[in-house]
């Protein structure tokens, strides 16, 4: 009376078809896959094959829509103090010098322009970067700050070391003896 293994898969699959969830397993396996498939998007996995443009494209269309509304004088305020620091930073840059010397990136004079050019950078990274050295006081101390950044770690930084200095002052590293 042995069965073998197709008979056994057979009657399983004639009982699972009466069974009243089998109705079921398809909404749930979409489901899986569409909670995978957001994860992989929000872990930044799937970048390399979003079209660069596609997320540009709708933060221009963005300022039109809401200079067609008259701002609330609270949110004008705000969008007034923050444009302010946003330009004070932005001549605070180009007043301290320039932003990358002798091809590397100076961390606490760089826009989000010359952070986006660094390996693994991407516009959002960017502006976490500098929203970390405003945190900080409008300046990095030491290099390895930069892994308070939600995505750069121990690996990524190793990857950014030689390209990046702190300051244009930073002292000349010293020839091995």
């Amino acid at each position: 009376m042995a069965h073998t293994i197709g008979e056994r898969l057979a009657q399983a699959w004639a009982a699972a078809r009466e069974s009243a969830w089998i109705s079921l397993l398809p909404k749930i396996g979409l489901g899986a896959l569409a909670l995978v498939g957001l994860g992989l998007l929000g872990s930044g996995a799937l970048d390399r094959y979003m079209p660069a443009q596609a997320a540009v494209a709708p933060a221009e269309a963005a300022p039109a829509r809401r200079a067609a509304r008259p701002p609330a004088s609270a949110s004008a305020s705000a969008s007034a103090s923050a444009s302010a620091s946003a330009s004070a930073s932005a001549s605070a840059s180009v007043a301290l010098g320039p932003a990358v010397v002798d091809g590397k990136v100076v961390l606490n004079r760089a826009t989000e322009a010359d952070l986006v050019k660094l390996p693994g950078i991407g516009q959002k990274k960017a502006q976490a970067i500098l929203a970390l050295r405003d945190k900080l006081g409008g300046r990095f101390k030491k290099l390895e700050e930069l892994m308070r950044v939600r995505g750069l770690k121990r690996k990524a930084l190793e990857r950014l070391r030689p390209l990046v200095v702190l300051d244009a002052e930073a002292a000349p590293e010293k020839p091995a003896r």
